[in-house]
């Protein structure tokens, strides 16, 4: 009812496409999760470069805004969506690793802690605290994030590894 009164049409439309809700989950879900691995994706790719980090963020920012809403629901939703798919074998194994790839380059002890960190600050605002921004529209968002991207990868060494 609140979905179909949110985008103004009855509850008979919405279930004409979606028979039950749980059906209505797996769609926010699978493309949250799309999202989220679209990100990852990029943040591998740029290996332990901040140059690379640098270049790959803008189009991480992006993702996430386009994604924004999907991220916030799939975020405040975690744990119900979890029980709803543990069985599921095209959702429930990406939702317990949600988030491990992204996780596993910021616990890289081969990374130099401060790339580790200053993308951990970076990454926070876009996937666990993406709620906390709704109030911002996305183009100024982005500029903050762009903003503070910068900032925060100024003065890092290229390739920043520990030997």
């Amino acid at each position: 009812r609140q979905i179909a009164d949110r985008l103004g049409i009855t509850k008979a439309a919405v279930y004409y496409h979606f028979h039950t809700k749980q059906d209505i989950a797996r769609v926010i879900v699978t493309r949250a999760l799309e999202v989220q691995e679209g990100m990852a994706d990029r943040l591998v790719v740029a290996g332990t470069d901040p140059g690379a980090w640098q270049r790959a963020f803008p189009q991480v920012i992006d993702l996430a805004l386009r994604g924004r809403r999907l991220l916030t629901a799939l975020e405040r939703n975690e744990d119900t969506f979890t029980a709803l798919f543990a069985d599921d074998p095209a959702i429930g194994g990406h939702l317990t690793d949600e988030g491990a790839t992204i996780a596993t380059l910021l616990a890289n002890p081969s990374v130099d802690p401060a790339l580790r960190v200053r993308l951990g600050a970076l990454i926070g605002p876009l996937i666990f605290f993406a709620d906390y921004y709704e109030d911002i529209p996305g183009d100024e968002l982005r500029a903050q994030l762009n903003r503070a991207m910068v900032a925060l990868m100024n003065g890092l060494p290229d390739g920043a590894t520990r030997g």
